[in-house]
């Protein structure tokens, strides 16, 4: 069957960028491996939106009707959203979840990025003291004799591994941050509180709760 880039993700030709983002987001969310989806569904979403995201491809599609059979390429937020799909995945898998339907479970999620996001800085800060820490060392471990300093070599790998890991954590909290910015596209339809019912119920009654704590009867 010939591949259509618009069915795909159901959206119409003349779809704008934002529709054909959107559009993806909520295809991912339901193909994504990490979320339950099936693989082969997740690749021809991205497929898709690759083709109708870039420019030319998308030309040559509308022109032709020829999606080509490249290997479909990443959508830019790719990252961020398989770490959105591992935050919902987590959410899904806690025992209490029922109890916490009342809650605004979109601001937890954001809570729960800037958590890590938290994290991340304090990795990247404990890198940058690991270098500076190690950067001393250099110069300062001689051999006895002749012969490769292994020792001064160690400490220069250390050196760049410590940079090697910031530039890594670096790219994280990039990805992190892109999916703060999406998350705070969404809220969340919370359930009623359970206390709150409580006290509703009490106040049908004819109860309500006094300033000392106690529950009175309307009618005495």
């Amino acid at each position: 069957m010939k591949f259509d880039p618009y069915d795909e993700l159901g959206l119409e030709p003349g779809a704008t960028p934002e529709e054909i983002d959107k559009a993806f987001r909520e295809r991912a969310k339901e193909t994504h491996p990490d979320a339950g989806g099936d693989a082969k569904d997740f690749q021809r979403a991205q497929r898709a939106v690759a083709i109708l995201r870039n420019p030319k491809k998308r030309k040559h599609y509308d022109e032709t009707g020829d999606s080509g059979e490249e290997k479909p390429e990443q959508h830019p937020d790719f990252h961020s959203l398989t770490y959105i799909g591992q935050l919902i995945g987590k959410l899904c898998e806690l025992p209490n979840l029922d109890k916490l339907m009342h809650m605004d479970l979109a601001q937890q999620l954001r809570n729960g990025v800037n958590e890590d996001l938290g994290h991340l800085s304090e990795a990247i800060s404990a890198k940058r003291q690991g270098i500076a820490r190690a950067e001393k060392l250099l110069g300062r471990f001689k051999r006895k004799g002749n012969g490769f300093n292994v020792l001064e070599d160690a400490v220069k790998f250390r050196i760049q591994a410590f940079h090697d890991g910031i530039k890594e954590l670096e790219r994280a909290t990039v990805k992190m941050k892109r999916a703060l910015e999406i998350l705070e596209e969404f809220s969340f339809n919370p359930t009623e509180d359970p206390n709150k019912a409580i006290f509703r119920h009490f106040d049908q009654l004819g109860f309500t709760k006094s300033p000392r704590g106690m529950f009175d009867y309307y009618g005495t």
